[in-house]
């Protein structure tokens, strides 16, 4: 189990929660140069774990999503990579669908991962070798994905249809989501995060997000790892912290080798 790092994590989690509260009815939403929203509590977030991550952690490298700093570079030494708000278009429409993601990156690899849900009063945590752990107030409960699965048999979730046969940017892929959506037996689009999460616990079979960036991804490795399920590309490939640009997180590796196969192969009358 995670003794030490429960003691300062349950302090930085009240933060966010007294953070998250504060902001939530008052955000101030504005677009950044990609069109992409930005909240107040996005920066309030990020300065607040920037600050105590440098007094928890000193001379360890922190990069946020705001304050970028290694959108150009690999950086070549061990690092915390924080996602202030992974869902912010959600919490721009006051929804409490959104996480706070940390990930701890030793030689590249992240090592630990923590994605935090401040208005749901939860978050999970997981260390290499030490499991993914469910925390719901004073409570902790190990969590493990679901068994094998079929496609057909499968609960599946999305962030979007973007980055499909149903919708596609310029220079996004073009995964067959349409194919898949009509072999699952469920999907939803849960979005962002909250997915990968319930692949954790056991509550969904998959999760797909078609475009992602290093701060989006590196937390949900470690969690998808130490609760038993698979992650790599929408391609299948294995994950690189800083130049995967797609994530697929599975129950199973049978089913993922299906997932991957259908959503790489055009869909009929295409």
């Amino acid at each position: 189990m995670l003794a030490k790092e429960f003691i300062w994590l349950d302090s930085i989690f009240k933060d966010l929660v007294g953070l998250s509260n504060k902001h939530f009815r008052d955000l101030n939403t504005t677009l950044k140069e990609d069109q992409s929203e930005l909240t107040q509590l996005d920066l309030a977030i990020e300065d607040y774990l920037m600050n105590r991550f440098a007094k928890e952690f000193p001379g360890l490298a922190v990069y946020g999503e705001e304050h970028g700093g290694f959108v150009d570079k690999v950086p070549a030494q061990d690092c915390i990579i924080i996602d202030p708000v992974d869902g912010t278009t959600a919490l721009s429409m006051e929804s409490p669908m959104f996480g706070t993601l940390i990930a701890f990156v030793e030689a590249g690899e992240p090592i630990m991962g923590i994605i935090l849900f401040p208005l749901l009063n939860e978050y999970l945590v997981a260390k290499k070798g030490a499991g993914c752990w469910r925390i719901v107030g004073n409570e902790k409960n190990k969590v493990n994905v679901l068994a094998s699965q079929s496609i057909d048999t499968a609960f599946i979730s999305s962030s979007g249809v973007h980055a499909s046969n149903i919708v596609s940017y310029p220079n996004e892929p073009t995964y067959n989501l349409i194919g898949l959506i009509r072999k699952a037996k469920k999907f939803r689009l849960f979005g962002d995060c909250f997915q990968h999460a319930l692949v954790c616990r056991g509550k969904i079979s998959a999760a797909i997000d078609g475009v992602m960036a290093p701060w989006d991804l590196a937390a949900l490795i470690p969690c998808v790892n130490e609760s038993g399920g698979v992650i790599s590309s929408v391609e299948g490939q294995p994950l690189n912290v800083f130049k995967s640009s797609s994530v697929l997180s599975v129950c199973s590796v049978a089913l993922h080798d299906e997932m991957v196969e259908l959503l790489n192969t055009q869909s009929e009358g295409e």
